[in-house]
């Protein structure tokens, strides 16, 4: 019988032909397993849809399999990825469109219970329809009515900024 200690908290130890392994290393499979079925959001941004002129959040994902939409109350929505984490923390930030978007206000992901909730701030009477091309999720804005860019005050119902 030889034994070693990898990375000096996981003792493995050769029995003849078969592996021992510490429950520990058990653990950390499991969660490297459960990472590996996740969808990762890579990049949240603000984009003119390809196929029309019409505003557009687009959400670079990997391994997309659930989301839905709802809409709250105040010109918001709420986009839950199921089974979802974020690529890095600079996705948490609320972000802001630039002024010729209309229809969007403001964005701002957060991770909560293995999910990941995008809630999207919009102008009134904008509705927003979410579809998976080209590798991203697309969230496309529909305003009801003609109206100037963002130069009006608006209020967002979020988090105050310092």
């Amino acid at each position: 019988m030889i034994s070693f200690s990898l990375l000096s908290a996981i003792n493995v130890t050769l029995c003849s032909d078969a592996w021992s392994v510490n429950p520990a290393l058990d653990n950390i499979v499991d969660l490297q397993t459960d990472d590996s079925k996740k969808t990762i959001i890579n990049g949240i941004f603000f984009h003119t849809a390809e196929e029309s002129v019409q505003p557009a959040l687009k959400i670079e994902v990997e391994r997309l399999s659930n989301y839905s939409i709802s809409s709250l109350a105040n010109n918001q929505y709420e986009l839950k990825i199921q089974n979802a984490k974020l690529a890095g923390d600079h996705l948490k930030y609320e972000q802001f469109p630039p002024d010729t978007f209309v229809g969007f206000l403001s964005v701002m992901a957060q991770e909560k219970d293995g999910n990941v909730t995008i809630r999207i701030a919009t102008d009134k009477k904008t509705q927003l329809t979410p579809y998976f091309a080209r590798g991203a999720l697309w969230v496309r804005s529909k305003t009801s009515e003609s109206h100037s860019p963002h130069h009006t005050s608006h209020q967002f119902a979020g988090p105050a900024r310092p």
